[in-house]
């Protein structure tokens, strides 16, 4: 469990600070209530507990999700999250109170708000069809503004009335609105992207999230230990660096020419460059840098299981290898 005190250190506002008068207080007193329910579940026994905090973490990310925090706020919190309750990734955690705030913000939001056109034809200087080679991929589009700021948007996200306005949210903290139809919506994307019109350019985009991801990848196993008992890369995976070489000992190691890291990993940082885990496979998959088709299940200390994706070891180098002096307590699954 967290240290309360330590995980609200980083929000005491500063001289200048724009937070609400009480926003810290009621966030902090949402925490201390979380905490003291975490600290119930782990006195009454461990046949429930899973269950009992993944309710306890939904309310807080809700009620944390209520007071509109600023980022800091939801940094700290999704931190918490990630500490406390399985199976959610810190990225996850995040990603979970930020759309609470976005359906609050679209629920509560009233006639006044900006219409996206408006917005649009007011201020876009250009938008940019960037095209990658990487496998599969759809082009994106960047909109950029004439104040300089931009976003990028995915095919699925620039064809949705209600995905793009909360895209434009993202990047310019304002919620616009679009009164129209879908076909509408379409009808005015193909102005924008009219090829003979006044905004759009193509251009190569030479690093696309699938190829940046792998690169964040590559530096993460690049950096970090790997481990010869799995039960050790498993609790290290929690905290996002798990990887281990299945082999009987440090000798054998050097020469396996497969490494094996936590599926949480491969979880964050497909999440960190807004891609499914499943688009990442394909890339890996494409560059035969994964090397099999089956994941490897493990049955680690305290009965819990993790995942483990099998990754090229002449691409996917380890810092050093970690020979532990414990018997190894991972037992793979069929």
């Amino acid at each position: 469990m967290s240290n309360e005190s330590q995980s609200s250190s980083g929000l005491e506002a500063a001289e200048g600070d724009e937070y609400e008068p009480d926003l810290i207080d009621q966030w902090m007193e949402l925490n201390s209530e979380f905490q003291a329910r975490i600290e119930a579940i782990e006195e009454e026994g461990a046949s429930f507990q899973d269950g009992a905090r993944m309710r306890a973490g939904e309310e807080f990310m809700k009620a944390t999700a209520e007071l509109a925090p600023p980022e800091t706020f939801i940094d700290q919190t999704a931190g918490i999250i990630n500490e406390n309750v399985p199976h959610i990734t810190k990225g996850a955690a995040k990603g979970r109170i930020t759309d609470a705030i976005r359906e609050n913000t679209s629920r509560d939001r009233d006639s006044d708000a900006p219409e996206i056109t408006d917005l649009l034809d007011g201020d876009l200087d250009r938008i940019e069809k960037l095209h990658t080679g990487e496998t599969g991929s759809e082009p994106r589009h960047r909109f950029v503004f004439k104040d300089g700021s931009s976003f990028v948007v995915n095919n699925e996200q620039l064809r949705s009335k209600t995905k793009f306005p909360e895209a434009y949210y993202d990047a310019k903290n304002r919620l616009p609105k679009f009164e129209g139809t879908s076909k509408d919506w379409r009808a005015y994307l193909s102005e924008l992207l009219d090829i003979e019109g006044d905004y759009l350019v193509v251009r190569e985009d030479n690093v696309g999230p699938r190829s940046a991801a792998i690169e964040t990848l590559r530096a993460e196993v690049n950096s970090t230990e790997a481990y010869l008992n799995p039960a050790e890369a498993a609790m290290k995976g929690a905290k996002g660096s798990g990887q281990f070489i299945d082999a009987e000992d440090r000798e054998s190691a050097e020469e396996s020419e497969i490494i094996w890291v936590q599926s949480e990993v491969i979880q964050t940082i497909s999440e960190k460059h807004g891609i499914d885990t499943e688009h990442l496979r394909i890339e890996l998959d494409d560059r035969d840098s994964r090397c099999g088709q089956r994941t490897k299940q493990l049955r680690t200390t305290g009965g819990k299981r993790a995942s483990f994706w099998p990754l090229d070891r002449s691409e996917f180098r380890e810092k050093h290898i970690e020979a532990s002096g414990e018997d190894p307590s991972g037992e793979s699954e069929p």
